[in-house]
């Protein structure tokens, strides 16, 4: 059962990572702004903006604090100064990590290095 959900989250995550070739191949007609609304704004930094505001409200100690205007104010702040700033930042990451993963893909089918014999190679008898 245990190697049969590790599967599982490796076909998941095979088909999510977006460094994948064709989620590149999809992303590479010139919508880098989708891609880091995509990848880096919504799943990284609105739950960076929402732990950090969590943290503060924890640090403040007024529980009557969380339904105020003041509250949705630092909110609003703490999303677009904190959150969409860090988002875009690892969206970015994600972006050249895929353009490296697929510079070396294209560069190990050009020159073929795994192709050589085992015979042929030097010092094998």
């Amino acid at each position: 059962m245990m190697g049969r959900s590790e599967g599982a989250l490796a076909r998941w995550w095979s088909r999510a990572d977006p460094t994948r070739p064709a989620v590149r191949a999809d992303h590479r007609d010139g919508s880098f702004p989708r891609f880091l609304y995509r990848f880096g704004v919504l799943p990284v930094g609105l739950p960076v903006a929402v732990l950090l505001d969590l943290t503060l409200f924890a640090w403040a100690g007024d529980s009557a604090l969380f339904f105020s205007a003041e509250h949705a104010i630092r909110l609003q702040v703490v999303i677009l100064g904190v959150g969409v700033p860090a988002g875009l930042l690892a969206g970015r990451i994600l972006w050249r990590l895929g353009e490296r993963r697929a510079a070396d893909e294209q560069l190990t089918r050009a020159f073929d290095f795994d192709a050589t014999p085992a015979s042929d190679a030097p010092g094998v008898e």
